[in-house]
């Protein structure tokens, strides 16, 4: 009986050449012709092991640069970094004009950001 992996564990297969590929997805790429990535092996322990430092590499935040970001930085970073794929470009621009206008500089520290970051992303 063939062996399930859960949605985002990746595929494990064996190549017609004897060697053993895991592909992933990797949707920190803006190009959608590039998500699809792979990693090889000679054993089907070492690609499982690969692949699983792949996703979880995938998964990590992007670090923080500076400690002492203003509100208005932050969320512009995070306009750029995150939202923009999924928002229509008049949307994008207004949601950026809208906090380089209101949003004043409060100064925020880097644990802080780090703390609401994943409740702000989801």
């Amino acid at each position: 009986m063939a062996k399930y992996r859960a949605n985002g564990e990746g595929s494990i297969r064996k190549r017609a050449d004897g060697r053993w590929e895991g592909r992933y997805y990797d949707y920190r790429e803006t190009d959608p012709n590039k998500q699809r990535k792979s990693v090889m092996g000679k054993t089907q322990k070492e690609v499982r092991d690969k692949l699983k430092a792949a996703i979880a590499e995938t998964e990590e935040p992007a670090p923080l640069i500076n400690n002492t970001l203003t509100v208005a930085e932050w969320l512009s970073m995070w306009m750029t970094e995150y939202r923009h794929n999924d928002l229509r470009d008049s949307t994008f621009e207004s949601y950026t004009l809208q906090i380089q206008k209101n949003i004043q500089c409060y100064k925020v520290n880097s644990k802080v950001v780090a703390k609401h970051e994943k409740a702000i992303i989801e």
